[in-house]
């Protein structure tokens, strides 16, 4: 489970403000749509495995981004084994992600990609080759 942080806009609507700390700044989006994005795209188990491995690596990569870039990982693939999907997770963290980007699909003017710098991605990218470069048993521990 994540705990987001929000202050709802109005009683009406699922429409919410998000504080950014890095901006020092508000942003509006919906999370009811981010569940449901995150939902749709059917990868609860390579997140919470990638989840894992960002918080014991100690890498700053927010759960929302994490989600998104697990579901583009995993677009268009069919790897028969939660391992296999691992792998083609951290491949795509270490080749394609610094470059990508991710947009709030509750409101396209958020660029999620623009959470981090380009030396934290870079960070994530290297950490990714690390792990694929090693064994499932300094994967997670």
């Amino acid at each position: 489970m994540d705990l987001v942080p929000a202050k709802r806009q109005n009683a009406l609507s699922n429409d919410h403000s998000l504080y950014r700390r890095k901006a020092s700044t508000w942003t509006k989006t919906n999370v009811q749509t981010h569940i449901t994005t995150v939902w749709a795209g059917a990868r609860q188990q390579e997140s919470r495995l990638i989840k894992l491995w960002r918080d014991q690596k100690g890498l700053d990569f927010p759960s929302f981004y994490i989600e998104l870039a697990v579901i583009v990982a995993l677009s268009n693939t069919n790897y028969p084994t939660l391992s296999d999907r691992i792998v083609a997770c951290l491949t795509y963290l270490r080749d394609t992600f610094a470059n990508a980007r991710f947009v709030d699909p509750a409101n396209t003017n958020n660029v999620i990609s623009d959470a981090l710098t380009a030396a934290e991605k870079q960070r994530i990218s290297a950490a990714a080759g690390q792990a694929l470069n090693g064994s499932w048993e300094q994967f997670v521990t």
